[in-house]
This record gives C-alpha cells, sequence and structure tokens, in this order.
C-alpha cells in the first residue's frame, strides 16, 4: 500500500486522538488518491496559459487570515509566522491557497500580478502602464490600504515596499480578476481599457 494511503488509514482511525499528520495535509491525501482536480488542476483547465509555467500548488486551510500567497523565487515570509512552504523550492513560483472559498480565477490573478508582469511582455507592458497612471486619489485608497494591513495582518514592510510587493498588484487585480465588488470606480477609463484587453489575451491562452 502507499505511503500516502497508509498515513490516510491511520488518520482516519484516531479522530479523536491527535493527529500525526494535519487535517489539510489528509484532505491533500484523500483528492490525489481519487484523482480530485486541484484548485490549480482547475485554473490550468480554465486558462491554458497556466500551463505555460513550472508552479508548484498547496492547499493549506487557515494557516494565514487571506485568500492566498503567492511564493516567488527567494521569498521566505508571507506574513509573521508563515513562513515558505519546504514543498516549494526556493527558486520557483509556488501558490499556497488558505482560504476554500478561493475560485481559479484568484490564482491566475497572483499568478498574473506576481509573475507573468515580469516575464510576459504583454502582461509586463500592460502593468507598467498601470503603475505609472496611478492617480492621486489612487494613491490615498493604496495608504488606506496599506493601514488597514498594517493592523490586521502585521504588515511590517515600509509602505512603498509593501506597495511594490502587495499594494499595486493587488489594486492591479482588483477588477480585472473580479476581486473587488463594484470596482469600476476605483480605475480610470484608459486602466479599465487596458485591463480589459489584457484579459482577453489570457482568455485566449496568450497566443495572441
Amino acid at each position: 500500500m502507499p505511503d500516502d494511503q497508509t498515513q490516510i488509514i491511520d488518520a482516519l482511525k484516531n479522530p479523536l486522538g491527535v493527529p500525526d499528520t494535519p487535517p489539510t495535509d489528509v484532505i491533500n491525501m484523500l483528492k490525489q488518491s481519487y484523482n480530485v482536480p486541484t484548485l490549480m488542476d482547475q485554473a490550468k483547465q480554465q486558462f491554458p496559459i497556466l500551463n505555460n509555467y513550472d508552479i508548484g500548488y498547496k492547499y493549506s486551510e487557515g494557516r494565514a487570515p487571506f485568500m492566498l500567497e503567492s511564493w516567488g523565487p527567494g521569498m521566505t515570509t508571507s506574513i509573521p509566522g508563515v513562513d515558505r512552504p519546504s514543498e516549494f523550492p526556493n527558486d520557483k513560483l509556488g501558490i499556497e491557497v488558505f482560504d476554500p472559498k478561493t475560485k481559479p480565477m484568484d490564482i491566475l490573478g497572483d499568478v498574473v500580478s506576481h509573475h507573468l508582469v515580469n516575464t510576459d511582455p504583454k502582461i509586463k507592458d500592460t502593468y507598467s502602464n498601470f503603475t505609472k497612471s496611478i492617480e492621486p486619489w489612487q494613491e490615498d485608497i493604496l495608504k488606506e490600504q496599506y493601514d488597514y494591513a498594517k493592523k490586521s495582518y502585521g504588515e511590517d514592510n515600509d509602505y512603498e515596499g509593501w506597495k511594490k510587493e502587495a499594494g499595486l498588484p493587488a489594486y492591479f487585480r482588483g477588477h480585472p480578476f473580479q476581486q473587488w465588488d463594484k470596482s469600476e470606480n476605483m480605475y480610470t477609463p484608459d486602466q479599465l481599457k487596458g485591463l480589459d484587453s489584457m484579459m482577453e489575451y489570457l482568455r485566449g491562452s496568450g497566443n495572441q
């Protein structure tokens, strides 16, 4: 019997004891044993452009108080107490999902805003144009989001560092990846036009 199935059986035999295997790891092993598509599998099916990249994946429900984390190469810490999973090689991108409500679109959004903005020429150009077009009133929104991140998540980076690593990527994906409700008013018409064009490109598997 494979080792993972043995661990599953041992964990299920003693549900009231202290398990040797964390519950989320048991869930992951069950999904693998029964070939249940992971959220990453679903994202790759819906957005074939993701198949062009070697992306690690892990599901860790509740390990952090937000949706997911993109572990870029060399990134060691997300927020205090949440370190890079050992399953992700230090030189590769990995996506760790924390919230069971996360959707395939959310994975695409993180890969785009943290990785493709540096590697895909069209996405890189779209992101550059977006960041250069930020208006003063949008800067005020970013500062409010930074204050919230400090109070709610223990963000210890300075504003400019947070803005580069988290704030602007989140703003960039908020509307096109449907992560912000009623978000049209948070962007300029030219920004919306550029983001909509990017989504057409992504849905076309990046072959346009």
